[in-house]
């Protein structure tokens, strides 16, 4: 089961419940007892994030160090102009974790 759900969170966008959903047609399809809600929520939720998670370190390993700094260089500087207009911008929150 997780490696159907694993196989549908790369190869699909779907959300967190159409992952459920499709998870409880392949357990019915496939004649497994169906675990109870709170169970296979937490199942679809973890390997969604662990799927989501590998995704990130792929494409994270694949953009060359200047390019990523570029990218932070860019994402302060929106952020510091939108903080010179009032405007919160969550971006900024984020940059200590976007510089690792």
């Amino acid at each position: 089961m997780r490696e159907f759900v694993a196989a549908r969170v790369r190869a699909s966008l779907e959300g967190p419940r159409a992952l459920f959903d499709r998870t409880v047609v392949w357990l019915v399809d496939n004649r497994v007892l169906l675990p109870g809600i709170t169970t296979l929520t937490r199942l679809v939720a973890e390997v969604r994030a662990a799927e989501n998670a590998a995704l990130y370190r792929t494409l994270d390993a694949a953009v060359p160090d200047d390019l990523r700094q570029s990218m932070r260089d860019l994402l302060k500087a929106v952020a510091e102009e939108l903080h010179l207009y009032g405007v919160i911008c969550p971006v900024a929150s984020r940059l200590p974790a976007l510089r690792r």
